[in-house]
């Protein structure tokens, strides 16, 4: 757990993240929001909840009251739980306005969109608030797209250098984690702007390159396509995956990871990795595809993998399994090569984020899946755990996979190699005493006192 200490200290030092004095860095007073959904509600309250103002738009009013409802009813369960009293509750509702107009944004300092993840909507709502002068190059336009490429949004804008992705992960209230998105055209100070108002809000960003997927969503995407295929074309039990990745230590397994996103959401996705990245290890079976036309969606609709009991979920369908993924189950079907087909393969896929440049650093990788994902904190993070693991011995498994499977979506990849090669890590060794004297250079874990007393790299 030292390791998330230090990733979670790493992460609060907005100026080594953005390359911007804090003091040169905008404030933010108040915040835009377009769109009224459960997303765009979800962004209200929590703004809101942190004391900014909060300007709401979408194209119908009866929308917008149902998703200042949907704020309220956050509110009011503060309230039922003694978080906050209703003079609190008032204060806080106090800060939210809605409308359909976008002279709803004039005074705001950053309008965050969170329409539908379709491009060419995007597109409009950014060429209908640039004529209307309310993007004029100063105020910052923040899409919470998940997989829609930023520079490509960029190319219809007049101030391409203010528009920044800011995604958040659902609900936006219990995930930490930001991805804070870097367009082609993006400014430094557009993309430290929306890092460091998510670290005061108290949020957990990154700042990621624009590619398909982004970091979290390309990595899941792997690991989920990987666990379909698993059962889907080499019999391993649906039931049997989730149990023995819940067992390594994440908070659900891949199927019932599928539920919670929503299946339609995971055959939109899919492609737009598929395609951007030109690889089949994302392609999600058309089995899925098949669920969703017979109205599979998840838990969203309390018809997915599992079964649910009004929103607890009551255990696997297997049903469901059995008709459109697994009919016959290979009870031998080893659980190591289960927990090494999933997590090898996402530590493969961090390795060429990092050296595609997506991630600038291990730290940010691991941020991004503790706290966007629920890797196990224990092992520290996705890279810790490889670190911990070896570079040598995920560079053999993934051969000796690559081998089994007669399928290249195993080959190592190159800073993977390059590791093993040089018996090297994603992280350099720090080495804690806490013998040391010098107390300017200590931290305070919990009321232990750890000296940080040597750096040194790995070999």
């Amino acid at each position: 757990m030292t390791a998330l200490y230090f990733l979670d200290d790493g992460m609060k030092k907005v100026e080594k993240k953005t390359g911007m004095a804090k003091e040169k860095i905008p404030q933010v007073k108040k915040v835009g929001v377009i769109g009224a959904g459960v997303m765009g509600s979800g962004i209200v309250h929590y703004f809101a909840n942190k004391g900014y103002q909060v300007a709401v738009k979408d194209l119908d009013q009866e929308v917008v009251d149902k998703g200042i409802k949907m704020v309220e009813a956050e509110f009011n369960i503060a309230v039922k739980k003694k978080k906050m009293d209703e003079a609190g509750k008032a204060k806080k509702m106090a800060l939210i306005t809605g409308g359909t107009s976008d002279d709803l944004f004039r005074d705001c300092d950053i309008i965050v969109e969170a329409a539908v993840e379709v491009m060419s909507i995007k597109k409009k709502i950014v060429q209908a608030l640039e004529s209307a002068g309310i993007l004029d190059g100063k105020r910052l336009f923040a899409t919470n797209t998940s997989s829609l490429s930023l520079t490509e949004l960029q190319s219809v804008s007049k101030f391409p250098a203010a528009i920044v992705g800011m995604h958040f992960f659902n609900p936006v209230a219990k995930m930490p984690l930001v991805e804070v998105i870097k367009g082609k055209e993006t400014s430094q100070e557009a993309a430290a702007t929306i890092f460091n108002l998510a670290v005061k809000t108290g949020k957990k960003p990154i700042i990621v390159g624009d590619a398909p997927g982004f970091l979290v969503n390309r990595i899941l995407g792997v690991y989920m396509a990987e666990a379909g295929r698993m059962c889907i074309n080499d019999r391993a039990d649906p039931l049997k995956v989730d149990k023995a990745i819940v067992n390594f230590g994440m908070p659900m397994g891949p199927f019932r990871l599928l539920d919670e996103v929503g299946l339609d959401v995971a055959t939109h996705v899919g492609p737009v990795l598929e395609n951007g990245l030109k690889s089949k290890r994302f392609a999600v079976s058309g089995n899925i595809d098949n669920m969703v036309k017979e109205g599979y969606l998840g838990k969203k609709n309390k018809k997915g993998f599992y079964r649910y009991e009004g929103e607890k979920e009551a255990g696997m369908n297997t049903s469901v399994t059995n008709k459109f993924v697994c009919p016959n189950p290979d009870p031998s079907f080893p659980e190591a090569d289960i927990i090494d087909r999933c997590v090898l393969l996402m530590v493969n896929e961090a390795a060429m984020i990092l050296a595609e440049g997506v991630a600038e650093t291990a730290e940010d990788v691991d941020i991004g899946m503790v706290w966007g994902t629920g890797f196990p904190p224990f092992r520290g993070g996705l890279l810790q755990y490889a670190d911990s693991r070896g570079a040598k011995n995920i560079v053999d498994r993934l051969n000796e996979l690559a081998t089994k499977l007669k399928d290249d979506r195993f080959k190592p990849a190159a800073l993977l190699e390059e590791h093993a090669k040089n018996n090297t890590r994603f992280f350099p060794c720090l080495l804690y005493t806490s013998d040391a004297a010098d107390e300017e250079d200590s931290v305070d874990l919990g009321g232990r006192r750890i000296i940080k007393k040597k750096k040194k790299k790995c070999t």
